[in-house]
């Protein structure tokens, strides 16, 4: 199931703010994917996990994340750093923006993977509902948060965010049309039929089953 543009960017905002205040203490969550970003019964988004969680700049011996959503340095063994859990909300974005995962291959080997998010940025316009690609600037903002090249990422969570070219350009595209309230409904909707009454809480993963 894909999802409208106007919940996808809520989504993100409200992981990325909690992204920002994680990177400001210092920490990287290394393991963004959508079964650790969650929702409460009043819609409220929280990261969770924190199992991976490593001081920025720490030296690892060890492989960080969930392959499927880490970022192309990640694969490469290299430092990862603030951009590195920016590419993998973007996996996220794009996931729920077309309504399936990058791959249903869970056999897939690294180096297939790495080779398949090398190609991610020209294949988007492939990859994209029609009705996402007609928003431009949606599409551009996507394809930043996945170059494979950090240095042209957004260079923070807040960036991301608030910045002059980041997910606030959307939701004031979605005030200007009158569309800014679709998500919320959307979301009303997806808690009534998949809140879990024992956790009070709705995996944003399951979200695309439904």
């Amino acid at each position: 199931m894909c999802f409208q543009p106007g919940f996808v960017v809520f989504i993100m905002r409200e992981a990325l703010q909690g992204l920002e205040r994680l990177h400001e203490m210092n920490f990287l969550h290394s393991d963004m994917k959508p079964g650790n970003i969650m929702l409460d019964r009043l819609g409220t988004v929280r990261l969770v996990d924190f199992g991976r969680a490593v001081m920025i700049g720490e030296h690892q011996s060890f492989l960080l994340g969930s392959p499927l959503y880490m970022a192309p340095e990640g694969h490469r063994r290299q430092p990862p750093d603030m951009r590195s859990d920016l590419y993998s909300l973007g996996l996220v974005a794009l996931e729920l923006l077309r309504g399936e995962p990058l791959t249903s291959d869970k056999r897939m080997s690294e180096a297939a993977l790495l080779d398949l998010k090398l190609s991610l940025q020209p294949r988007l316009q492939d990859l994209l509902p029609t009705y996402v690609l007609a928003n431009r600037k949606l599409v551009s903002i996507i394809s930043r948060f996945l170059d494979p090249d950090p240095a042209r990422r957004y260079a923070t969570a807040r960036d991301a965010e608030v910045g002059d070219d980041g997910l606030l350009v959307i939701d004031k595209q979605l005030v200007h049309a009158n569309l800014d309230t679709e998500y919320e409904r959307d979301l009303a909707d997806y808690l009534a039929k998949l809140l879990d009454e024992r956790t009070q809480r709705v995996d944003v993963s399951l979200l695309q089953t439904s």
